[in-house]
């Protein structure tokens, strides 16, 4: 069992790394970024060797697993939106382009406002979302 939660305890501290490099990226790719803390497993001290420390140390190291769950889950959600947006915003630009739009000057216009608040680091992520809304809403309005 000991050797289980040395385990254990050797993934959480590999896991934290790689969140706290997570994190790192999405506070410099995205604002507002999640402010989670990521749990630092040192602060649990180190594994006990008797069976009557074992089990408390090992349902704390579970609590660290689902703290550091919820963070990579915040993080990466944040990520993931702003490379939907660049996506939907390409995606709109070839749809200009196929209907013929994209070089109306509000519709250029409008791109390049979009694109360059999601080059932005951090992209001001409320600002972005509604400049593609935008975008979008010029196409159809030169399309129609």
């Amino acid at each position: 069992q000991i050797l289980a939660v040395r385990a254990l305890r050797s993934d959480l501290e590999r896991r934290g790394i790689e969140l706290r490099d997570l994190a790192s990226t999405c506070v410099a790719t995205v604002d507002p970024a999640p402010n989670n803390a990521v749990p630092e497993v040192s602060a649990l001290g180190p594994v006990p060797v008797t069976p009557e420390e074992i089990d408390p140390y090992r349902q704390r190291l579970d609590r660290v697993a689902q703290a550091m769950d919820v963070a990579h889950l915040k993080y990466s959600s944040a990520l993931a939106e702003h490379t939907q947006l660049v996506g939907l915003l390409d995606a709109y630009v070839a749809k200009a382009e196929a209907v013929g739009v994209a070089a109306a000057p509000d519709v250029a216009r409008a791109e390049q406002q979009a694109r360059e608040l999601l080059d932005r680091r951090p992209a001001p992520m409320v600002l972005a979302r509604q400049l593609v809304t935008t975008y979008q809403t010029w196409i159809a309005k030169e399309f129609s």
